[in-house]
């Protein structure tokens, strides 16, 4: 008698085994969204006057999964791709309050810093040792690379939208923001990015822990 109660006691084992993974399955459709996970979409940003694309924002779309959308953040917002290129009004750092110089037709050099959305200090210090005002003047441009998948808070993200309103150097690619692999993903999204979509002499990928020589990186 002991053999079949052992073949049973298998058998509901096997049974709870292949049951387990969907049991986590629903209970992850049944969670409600997390407000501080940001999915921020490639979209299209609609100003009034046309629709802009290439825009960012965290709104959810048609044919996403209730997967993706779970991770979606309770309120939207729009963050643009970074401006042209001339030279813009600095108002949150920039030792040069505005450039009259005409910048060249051609991009000589773009630099992108890999970032992240708390690194705000780091960023107002690179913008003034870099002086991106005067570098936009010789064809130079500094944009701050950011992941579109991050865990802002709300008030990072009104953060850094005024920032990036304030700079228009605020640049979100397609990769995570948050550990382990942060700055592999954003550093092979902002190379993917530049190939695809800037026209430049040349590209410099670099982070906001350590501080690029323009000059010596134009020469």
């Amino acid at each position: 008698n002991s053999v079949p109660v052992k073949m049973s006691r298998c058998a509901c084992a096997a049974a709870s085994l292949l049951l387990l993974p969907l049991l986590l399955i629903i209970l992850a459709l049944a969670l409600p969204p997390s407000p501080c996970d940001t999915t921020l979409q490639i979209g299209k940003l609609s100003d009034g006057a046309g629709t802009r694309p290439g825009a960012l924002s965290a709104h959810t779309v048609k044919g996403q999964s209730r997967r993706q959308q779970t991770s979606s953040a309770a309120t939207a917002i729009w963050i643009q791709e970074p401006d042209d290129a001339s030279p813009k009004k600095q108002q949150m750092g920039d030792t040069l309050a505005e450039s009259t110089c005409k910048p060249p037709d051609r991009l000589r050099l773009v630099v992108g810093i890999i970032t992240a959305p708390s690194h705000f200090d780091r960023r107002v210090w690179i913008r003034q040792k870099l002086r991106v005002s005067e570098a936009a003047c010789r064809g130079v441009r500094v944009l701050f690379i950011l992941g579109s998948r991050n865990h802002m808070t709300r008030s990072q993200q009104l953060a850094v939208r005024q920032e990036h309103q304030a700079h228009g150097d605020m640049l979100f690619v397609l990769a995570r923001d948050y550990l382990p692999h942060a700055v592999a993903e954003k550093s092979l999204a902002w190379w993917l990015y530049a190939d695809a979509r800037l026209s430049a002499d040349w590209f410099v990928k670099t982070d906001d822990d350590s501080l690029a020589s323009l000059p010596r990186l134009e020469a």
